[in-house]
């Protein structure tokens, strides 16, 4: 368990670096991208549309949001989803 916990830690002192693999202007359109794909929650937008708009190709956006936001652009949109729907039911209550 020591072990596992210890790997943990260097894999997100290392998760910093991966940063680095992005020039400034790159994260900037991955920021871009995030911003398109939570703005409107109930549209359903395909990758190469969110890429499209910020100028990134299809693989920068899936590796950037790998890479930057420790998800991929699925799992990010549908947390998302599931995070506003949940939202939405308790103000119901």
């Amino acid at each position: 368990m020591v072990m596992l916990s210890l790997m943990l830690d260097e894999y997100h002192e290392d998760d910093n670096c991966l940063c680095d693999h992005f020039n400034p202007t790159e994260r900037q359109k991955l920021l871009r991208a995030k911003d398109l794909l939570l703005a409107d929650l109930t549209q359903a937008s395909t990758i190469a549309e969110l890429a499209r708009e910020p100028g990134l190709s299809v693989l920068k956006t899936k590796l950037g949001f790998c890479t930057l936001f420790n998800n991929s652009v699925v799992v990010r949109a549908f947390s998302a989803r599931t995070v506003a729907g949940s939202q939405k039911t308790t103000r119901q209550w």
